[in-house]
């Protein structure tokens, strides 16, 4: 499992279809092993999302990275169970940010102004079945007053579970952080 703690970076996926606002995932510390699995696992969520939670084989999960596929297939000694757990526990730390805008605060604007929200509101692991169930959450992270046609009050809730839902999904790519506050596009994901 050397190869997952490899040059550990942060990672983000952002949200291209928002031009208003900088929106992202905040995928977290991760080595290069770990982005491609965690990405490509929302990847699979965003392609299968229901309600009652998003199943996944572990062969599904395997072949998302070079890595997890040899170990798949070398599994000695339950290697790739605790290859799962340690997954899912990174997944615990996946969020969505959303930035809300410079804030002022004694005189000084600070950018750094967001909600955070985890993507998960729960995780089912069966090493028997082999499979990993996601639940995503289905917190509102914001509540949108609208007037229809003939002036009638609609008040639309955005939930993190309709990020999964969007069509313009390919719009969302993944960067490296490589110091504060700069990113680098991730090309070989």
């Amino acid at each position: 499992m050397s190869k997952l703690k490899e040059e550990q970076n942060e990672y983000i996926a952002v949200i291209h279809h928002n031009s208003n606002l900088l929106e992202y995932f905040c995928l977290g510390t991760l080595s290069k092993n770990e982005v491609e699995i965690i990405f490509g696992i929302l990847e699979i969520i965003h392609n299968r999302y229901s309600q009652e939670g998003v199943t996944i084989s572990y062969l599904d999960i395997a072949t998302r990275s070079d890595y997890s596929t040899e170990l798949y297939d070398n599994n000695t000694n339950n290697q790739f169970e605790r290859f799962i757990e340690s997954i899912q526990t990174k997944l615990r730390l996946v969020s969505y940010k959303q930035f809300l805008g410079p804030y002022e605060k004694r005189g000084r604007f600070y950018h750094d102004y967001y909600n955070d929200y985890f993507i998960f509101s729960q995780f089912t692991v069966d090493n028997i079945d082999q499979e990993l169930t996601l639940y995503v959450s289905e917190t509102v992270y914001q509540l949108e007053i609208k007037k229809d046609k003939n002036g009638n009050i609609i008040e639309e809730e955005r939930r993190i579970a309709d990020l999964f839902r969007k069509e313009d999904w390919p719009e969302i790519q993944v960067y490296e952080k490589v110091k504060e506050g700069y990113f680098i596009k991730k090309d070989t994901l």
